[in-house]
Parts: structure tokens; C-alpha cells; sequence
């Protein structure tokens, strides 16, 4: 609601699909108190693309008598693909009580772009027969980190329950593109030719380094099975985070 201004809202609507998860687990005869697992799953992913076209008539210029010609144009993308793939083994320590541990590495891909342009037409003959300001931003970036989790689990049959902490991730490697360009063309006001703004910026850096982080966490769920109802319970709390460290 309201994406771009009062009453001018951004609207989409797109159906997909990917495997969630494919996992699976292990068992050797000689170690019975042992057991092996693999997943690969999606962790994250979200596709947003909106667009918008403004045309409209506004005062704004208060010197000049009578509304003006104001055509806007916003573009939003953003797509972002996060997979996990881990191995773990736990061992039962007993009858109800077994350990866990698990390492997965991490792939992020993301792709970001938004476009802002806005012109206004003075009604009059004038020098600054146009005037605008434009935005272009775009941002690619991959990144490889590693993550741990340890947990520990409680089976008594009717009632079940586990504790789960998750490391801060270590990074392995990040690779990122950026660019940004800001234009004004006859920035200011219309009857002073020498006080207009004409400006360009334009700056691209390639190969930067980048560290995408997931910060510790610990989380905990309880499910008690009934003869025809089964509850279950989680919750999980994140940790702080230093976005410079």
C-alpha cells in the first residue's frame, strides 16, 4: 500500500514452485547407536517486480500560472535464492535422550534493480523546457558461508522435545557487482538559466568483497501425540548481529 505515494500502491501477483526439500537418512548394521543425513533444501526465495507509470497535472512551479505536465516512472526488482545443503550424524546416548550435529553450506544468490525517473513540462515557453530527476540502482551478489547446528532430542514416545543452536555462520567466499547513476537536468528555477543544475553521477565497482551473515540462534520444540490429536510447539530466538564486523 502506498509504494510510491499517498493512494498509489504496488501490486503483484505470481505463482512458482521448487522443491522445498529432499533429504534422507542412514543406518549402518555395526553402528546401531549411529545415525547419518542429507538434505539439500531452499532455505530462501522471493521474486518481487513492480512497476508504476505516473501522469498527472500539478502546480508545481508557483510562478507560472496554471498546472504543469508530471509523468513518473518506478521499476522494483528483487530476486533472492538462498540453498542449504548438510550432512549431520547423531548417536543415542539411551533410551529416550540422542545428540546431534550438523554442517550445511550455504549458497545465496541475489539480484537487485530500481529505476526512478520524473519529469515535469512548464505550460510556457521557457529555457527550462524540461526539467528531472533520475535514479538507477542494480546490485548482484553471491556468497558461500558455512553453518553449524547442535542439538539434542527427548523421545518418550507420547511426548517429544529438542533444543537446537545454530552457530553464527563462517564465510567462504562472496563476490558482488554494484552500480548507481543520479541525474538532475534543469534542476531549479525555470526563469534563472545560470542557477539551473545540469548533473550526471555514474560509479560501478566490480568483484567487491561481500559477507552475507546469519547470526546465532537457538530454538526449541515439544509435540505430544494423542491417540487422535497431535500438538506441536516451536519457537526459535535470533541473536544480534554486527553489520561491520
Amino acid at each position: 500500500m502506498n509504494g510510491v505515494g499517498d493512494g498509489l500502491d504496488l501490486k503483484q501477483w505470481r505463482y512458482t514452485y521448487y522443491p522445498q526439500m529432499i533429504s534422507g537418512m542412514l543406518q549402518f548394521e555395526k553402528m546401531k547407536k549411529w545415525k547419518f543425513g542429507y538434505t539439500l533444501m531452499t532455505r530462501y526465495n522471493s521474486y518481487y517486480r513492480f512497476n508504476h507509470l505516473e501522469t498527472n497535472r500539478y502546480d508545481i512551479y508557483e510562478q507560472i500560472p496554471g498546472e504543469e505536465a508530471y509523468v513518473a516512472t518506478y521499476e522494483y526488482y528483487n530476486e533472492i535464492d538462498e540453498q542449504w545443503g548438510g550432512l549431520g550424524a547423531s548417536y543415542n546416548l539411551g533410551k529416550h535422550v540422542s545428540v546431534g550435529v550438523s554442517a550445511f553450506a550455504s549458497y545465496r544468490d541475489q539480484f537487485f534493480q530500481q529505476v526512478l525517473n520524473a519529469r515535469s513540462v512548464p505550460n510556457i515557453d521557457s529555457i527550462a523546457l524540461l526539467q528531472g530527476i533520475g535514479e538507477y540502482d542494480n546490485i548482484k551478489y553471491i556468497n558461500w558461508k558455512l553453518i553449524f547446528k547442535i542439538g539434542l532430542a527427548l523421545d518418550y514416545e507420547k511426548l517429544r522435545a529438542g533444543i537446537t543452536l545454530t552457530t553464527p555462520s563462517l564465510d567462504l567466499y562472496g563476490d558482488a557487482d554494484v552500480q548507481r547513476e543520479i541525474s538532475l537536468v534543469n534542476f531549479g528555477p525555470y526563469d534563472n538559466a545560470s542557477g539551473m543544475l545540469n548533473l550526471m553521477l555514474i560509479d560501478r565497482q566490480a568483484s567487491l568483497p561481500i559477507n552475507n551473515k546469519s547470526p546465532l540462534s537457538i530454538a526449541a520444540g515439544v509435540q505430544y501425540k494423542g491417540s487422535k490429536t497431535r500438538i506441536e510447539l516451536s519457537a526459535e530466538y535470533f541473536f544480534g548481529s554486527n553489520p561491520t564486523g
